[in-house]
C-alpha cells in the first residue's frame, strides 16, 4: 500500500521541490553565514506537502475528466495510473491532496507569522496555483508556462531574501 501511495504523489518528482529549496538554503547559507534549522526543517515539509498535494489533486482531477483513460501512458505523462486501476478511490486521494495543501498552507503560514507580507503573497500564489492547476489553469497556456518558470525561483528568493536570520 505504501508504494502505491508512493506512485501517486508521484516520489520521483519531488525531487525538484527538493534541489529549488536546497538552492534557497545554500543561497542564504553562504550570504548569511547561518541558517535556522527549525526554517530548514519546515521548508522541506511545507514545500514537499504543497508539491504532493498539487501531484494528488492532479491525479484527481485527471481521472475525473476521463484523461487518463484516454491517454496512453509514459514515465513523463498521463497520469500515475492508480485511479484507472482502481488501486484507491478517488475520493481518498482527493482527500489526501487537500490534506497536504492544508498541512503546507499550515506550515507556510508559520513564516507569514515571523517573515511578513512577501510570503504571504508567495503562499497565496502557490495555493491558488495548486487548487486550480488541474481544474483551472492547465487550460490558460500562458499561465502554466509562468507556474512551472515562477513557483521554482519564488521558493529560491524566499530563502535568500526574506528567512535570513
Amino acid at each position: 500500500m505504501i508504494s502505491v501511495w508512493l506512485r501517486v504523489i508521484r516520489v520521483r518528482f519531488l525531487l525538484a521541490s527538493v534541489i529549488a529549496v536546497s538552492v534557497g538554503l545554500a543561497l542564504n547559507w553562504s550570504q548569511n553565514g547561518s541558517v535556522d534549522i527549525l526554517d530548514i526543517v519546515l521548508t522541506f515539509a511545507g514545500v514537499l506537502a504543497l508539491h504532493a498535494s498539487v501531484d494528488l489533486l492532479n491525479d484527481f482531477w485527471d481521472f475525473k475528466r476521463g484523461i487518463d483513460t484516454k491517454t496512453t501512458r509514459t514515465k513523463m505523462s498521463g497520469g500515475t495510473g492508480v485511479l484507472p486501476e482502481g488501486l484507491l478511490k478517488p475520493s481518498t486521494v482527493y482527500r489526501a491532496g487537500v490534506a497536504f495543501l492544508i498541512i503546507g498552507s499550515l506550515i507556510g503560514s508559520y513564516f507569514v507569522i515571523t517573515n511578513g507580507i512577501l510570503i504571504a503573497i508567495i503562499l497565496g500564489f502557490a495555493i491558488l496555483s495548486i487548487y486550480f492547476y488541474s481544474t483551472k489553469i492547465v487550460f490558460w497556456d500562458l499561465l502554466f508556462c509562468q507556474f512551472i518558470f515562477i513557483l521554482p525561483k519564488l521558493s529560491i528568493l524566499a530563502w535568500v531574501n526574506f528567512l535570513s536570520p
